[in-house]
């Protein structure tokens, strides 16, 4: 049954006077930066300028967003707000510390014990258990206070935390930073209205309940004010909402060793493609609301929400841990046993194919068959997915036929069906060879994949050769050589429009490019090239072993490629 929901106006006085929070571990790090902090500052520094004129009665509030809490006896969970919440704390901080204190920021930021004896956690205003560890931080640099204390010292060890690697501690100093800075350029007149107006007529809204779906439902809904949360934020607490309280702590860590896998970003991704291997048709709304709509749909649920999605998501986050980021399989590094020839490919997909489409049906195939043919059938995979984006199929098609994929993987007895089946994995080979042959590929999403793949069916697969990093394309005949150059004198206008972005044309290399030696003449660019690359790009070098660059060179390494690529031989 639902429960009591309180709303109210609330100044920040009040606020932190009256609220004590916790920050849940579902909650997402510490991510203000430090033109969100400045923002902040400036608006309220603005607001005091304004109503430093007014009568009292007549000074108007500046609000600040709403906040979405969930209450446990003295405390508040936090479900939205905790970015501003923790930006006030920090601005209370730095003018505790600034003006030992004058404004007794001190009481809003901790209480003694003796004064609070009914809390549990503890006296201090916010206590923190998102992602990151920051105890030790928050500790020493906000609810630790000496009015004797050195703050030169105390900022100039502040400033070394804004390299740190960790998250929350790396914005919190940054920001302590920040708000130090702006609020010591301000004279005392202009401090003292500024501490006036944070306390009196900076306001917020609150809506509370003890209910937990309704605090959940409500976090949901408000989730518009401050920096906005992800799908997987949302999703997270929803799911973490719908797990009973005694179990929430294991589910919770489940989800942050899911999420510190793929990272903050690619998470997202991760769980767009968990909506195509559940729903199997592309999306025609947002990641949240197909989940919500069509997942979680109330009539006909295709997964229930709660445990249930977060070990459907964990068991998909370690099969794509296995057989697309190739971890170790073991804590203690034991490596992954998936053949070199499938590792190797897998690796130049990851660094150079721009699109991620591949990866649903790819999971799938292994959730039912696990390794049984699992490199034939990306072969087959990767075959359809480069012809169709070669093709210049619309999206919709290119992501219509690999559902029609998975559908099929569904429908399936044994891996050797799916793999014997063309059906599904037909390509327009002759547009594919026609595109390569006479069109500029330099450009194309796939031409850096292209040229990777090249590298790959060069390689004796013997050993694993690993993920490639800070690679780019290198024009041999370049794009605008000299007009006095041995170039031009070798390559017509008309050779040069149709060579210089054909793939025959173009190689890896893995340093940063100088247009100075993209226009050096082929002697000097191949003698300099030749000692950069040494063995990592074995195309790279079959290039730079030529004695001169023209034509028919390029039309004999075409011919290589295709074959190579596409089995593509001249008749």
């Amino acid at each position: 049954m639902a429960g009591k929901i309180d709303t109210d106006k609330c100044d920040i006085k009040n606020l932190f006077k009256d609220f004590f929070f916790l920050i849940p571990n579902y909650q997402r790090h510490y991510v203000w930066q430090a033109d969100n902090v400045n923002k902040l500052l400036s608006n309220i520094y603005d607001h005091s300028k304004f109503q430093a004129s007014l009568k009292d009665e007549d000074k108007e509030e500046y609000f600040l967003g709403s906040l979405v809490l969930q209450k446990r006896g003295k405390t508040y969970d936090v479900l939205d707000g905790q970015q501003r919440l923790t930006t006030l704390l920090l601005i209370m901080t730095v003018l505790r510390d600034i003006s030992k204190d004058k404004f007794n920021c001190d009481k809003y930021i901790k209480v003694a014990k003796n004064d609070f004896e009914e809390i549990y956690n503890d006296t201090n205003r916010i206590e923190f258990q998102i992602r990151d560890d920051i105890e030790d931080f928050v500790q020493k640099n906000i609810y630790n206070y000496d009015e004797n204390m050195d703050i030169h010292k105390k900022y100039s060890e502040i400033e070394q935390e804004k390299n740190n690697k960790n998250t929350s501690k790396k914005n919190m100093a940054i920001a302590l930073s920040e708000i130090k800075r702006f609020l010591t350029e301000l004279n005392e007149i202009e401090l003292n209205n500024f501490v006036k107006t944070l306390l009196n007529n900076v306001v917020a809204i609150y809506v509370s309940t003890e209910n937990q779906e309704d605090a959940f439902r409500m976090f949901t809904v408000l989730n518009s004010s401050g920096v906005p949360l992800s799908g997987a934020d949302i999703l997270k607490s929803m799911n973490l909402g719908a797990v009973e309280s005694s179990q929430r702590d294991k589910y919770a860590k489940k989800w942050e060793d899911i999420e510190k896998l793929f990272g903050e970003e690619d998470f997202d991704r991760f769980l767009s493609h968990i909506r195509t291997l559940i729903v199997k048709q592309r999306a025609r709304g947002t990641l949240l609301n197909e989940f919500q709509n069509i997942i979680y749909n109330k009539t006909s649920p295709k997964l229930n929400m709660g445990k249930e999605t977060i070990s459907y998501i964990e068991e998909y986050a370690n099969i794509y841990s296995k057989i697309i980021l190739l971890s170790p399989i073991d804590e203690n590094k034991n490596p992954n046993m998936l053949d070199n020839k499938y590792k190797n490919f897998i690796e130049i997909l990851n660094s150079g194919f721009a699109s991620t489409d591949w990866i649903p049906p790819l999971l799938f195939f292994y959730k039912k068959y696990g390794e049984e043919y699992l490199y034939d059938f990306l072969v087959k995979l990767e075959k359809k997915v480069l012809g169709d984006v070669i093709c210049k199929e619309f999206a919709t098609k290119r992501i219509d036929n690999l559902n029609k994929i998975l559908s099929f993987i569904e429908e399936s007895k044994s891996a050797q069906e799916v793999i014997s089946n063309n059906t599904f994995f037909n390509v327009d080979n002759k547009t594919v060879i026609n595109t390569i042959k006479n069109d500029n590929i330099y450009g194309k999403s796939y031409d850096k994949y292209l040229l990777l793949k090249y590298e790959y069916k060069m390689q004796d697969n013997s050993t694993h050769i690993g993920g490639y990093t800070n690679i780019s394309i290198e024009h041999v005949l370049p794009q605008t050589p000299d007009e006095n150059s041995q170039w031009c004198k070798d390559f017509s206008v008309d050779d040069r429009d149709f060579w210089t972005h054909n793939i025959a044309n173009l190689i890896l290399i893995n340093f940063r490019k100088n247009s100075a030696l993209s226009n050096s003449e082929f002697d000097v660019k191949r003698k300099i090239l030749k000692e950069k690359i040494k063995d990592k790009f074995q195309g790279s070098l079959e290039v730079l072993n030529n004695e001169q660059w023209s034509v028919s060179t390029l039309q004999d390494r075409q011919k290589r490629i295709l074959k190579e690529l596409f089995n593509y031989e001249e008749t």
